[in-house]
């Protein structure tokens, strides 16, 4: 399978910050030679787990899985080769979609699953922001509520950036700029040339 990576924007605002930085982060692995491509969030169609129960029960279907887009998306998100999340904080949580998203992969949760499918996770990336310049707990939850949704996708949450004080794209500076293009750039290499390890880069 094609080494790659994807880029999950939950942002609902178009050329947000958060997707700014995503897109830093996608031309730095780009550089690296790894290939990407995104899927904006806000572009589909999602319905919110109505926790009807039928994904616990043999096949482990959602029953919501013809009326939107979300198996589609959480199929590509368990597919790939390395996942970042790019979503903004709102009143110290992700935003209603990405959430929407989140709970729908309640049916991966039903399934069952080996202990070879288990050991074969794919490492996932966070990258939150918010406009707010405090917090001590303000990406906690989110994180969080990331790495069990990486655990449903039979992946593993590697890394969580949070950059606070960033409202819009203009205040990102330049210095945040090239670290995410060099974080795009460390996993490329990673990956290109050990692409079953999911520990961040540098990690022994």
């Amino acid at each position: 399978m094609l080494t790659k990576a994807l880029v999950l924007l939950g942002s609902p605002r178009p050329r947000g910050s958060s997707e700014s930085l995503a897109r830093h982060f996608m031309a730095g692995a780009e550089e690296g030679g790894l290939p990407g491509e995104t899927i904006c969030l806000r572009e589909k169609r999602t319905l919110p787990c109505t926790h009807c129960g039928v994904c616990e029960r043999t096949p482990h279907a959602c029953a919501l899985a013809a009326e939107d887009d979300a198996e589609a998306v959480l199929r590509a998100l368990e597919g790939a080769s390395l996942l970042l999340v790019a979503a903004p904080i709102h009143f110290y949580a992700l935003p209603g979609q990405l959430k929407c998203l989140i709970d729908r992969a309640q049916s991966r949760w039903a399934r069952p699953q080996d202990e070879a499918a288990r050991a074969a996770v794919r490492p996932t990336l966070a990258l939150l922001t918010a406009g707010r310049p405090r917090g001590e707990r303000l990406f906690a939850g989110s994180e969080l509520c990331l790495s069990y949704f990486a655990q449903a996708l039979g992946r593993q949450l590697t890394e969580c950036r949070g950059l606070r004080g960033i409202e819009s794209p203009a205040d990102i500076s330049l210095e945040q700029a090239a670290a995410m293009r060099d974080w795009g750039r460390q996993w490329a290499a990673r990956l290109t040339v050990a692409p079953s390890l999911p520990g961040p880069p540098g990690a022994p």
